[in-house]
């Protein structure tokens, strides 16, 4: 089966669906890109075979949940630089603040 016939039968479900965006998903351990599972499946019926799901990535983070918010430039700066000073990274130090300060409130609160 052709590239072009695979990207037609994907594209009517996911039309932003093209050929570069299929070379890299053929590539996952470089440019960290799969199909969703019934776009697997969708293939693997197109080309005649059984689909048999690969296992996902699992998320090994030690923390699981991400906070954000939004900063002005200079405060990020001030941030990434306390950063390489300090040979952490931003995570560690907005988690180390954080920390600091719903402890801070817990001890004021009593």
């Amino acid at each position: 089966m052709k590239d072009i016939d695979i990207v037609r039968a994907i594209k009517a479900d996911f039309p932003g669906f093209d050929k570069p965006l299929l070379s890299k998903t053929r590539r996952p351990e470089k440019y960290g890109i799969r199909l969703l599972q019934r776009a697997e499946k969708a293939v693997a019926d197109l080309c005649g075979v059984e689909y048999v799901p690969a296992p996902r990535k699992t998320d090994n983070r030690k923390y699981k949940d991400c906070l954000k918010c939004r900063v002005p430039k200079d405060i990020a700066d001030k941030l990434r630089a306390l950063a390489l000073r300090e040979e952490s990274t931003v995570n560690e130090i907005l988690y180390n603040l954080v920390v600091g300060f719903l402890t801070a409130r817990e001890e004021n609160a009593h």
